[in-house]
């Protein structure tokens, strides 16, 4: 892959982070300007690959793989809460943090927010502590399992009423 394509994509995933060129370069460890050689494909970024997608909290292949229609890359990414805000608002403005979602997340037509889901305490629904939760912000269907925010810890309950979101989906990592 050529250094151009991949400095295109970190550049899409900083500015997609609201990130400087500077406030990235301080997390890699090198200058702003080594960065905007990296966006720009006039340096190999390699070297700082896996730090940088860790910074965005993606997997390295994401900014290594070949697109097939460059023109038309897209993210398939929603805000990621690795805590409750405390505007309790979920909108991208109030985390740093996007994970990668399956295009079905996207195609459903409503905004989408994802919460680790060690952070939701529950005892009726059984739930993992090792993945995350995707969420949409509004109640979609009549039947299913809501979020809800109760004396400061996320919960799942089955009434709408109240609800931060409905939950869509539960993504489970095994290692």
């Amino acid at each position: 892959m050529k250094y151009k394509d991949v400095g295109r994509k970190i550049k899409d995933y900083r500015q997609k982070s609201e990130m400087t060129q500077q406030e990235l370069a301080d997390k890699i460890g090198v200058t702003w300007e080594m960065v905007s050689r990296y966006e720009r494909g006039l340096s190999s970024p390699f070297s700082r690959i896996d730090r940088i997608s860790e910074v965005f909290n993606i997997p390295s292949h994401q900014l290594l793989q070949k697109d097939n229609n460059a023109s038309e890359y897209k993210f398939y990414e929603v805000p990621l809460f690795t805590s409750l805000p405390e505007s309790k608002m979920f909108l991208p403005s109030e985390t740093k943090l996007f994970y990668s979602a399956p295009k079905w997340i996207h195609e459903i037509g409503v905004t989408v927010f994802a919460v680790e889901s060690k952070l939701i305490k529950n005892s009726t629904i059984d739930i993992r502590d090792n993945g995350i939760v995707y969420v949409s912000s509004k109640v979609i269907s009549d039947k299913g399992i809501y979020l809800n925010i109760e004396n400061g810890s996320f919960r799942f309950t089955d009434r709408s009423d109240g609800a931060v979101g409905q939950v869509l989906a539960q993504e489970i990592r095994y290692i």
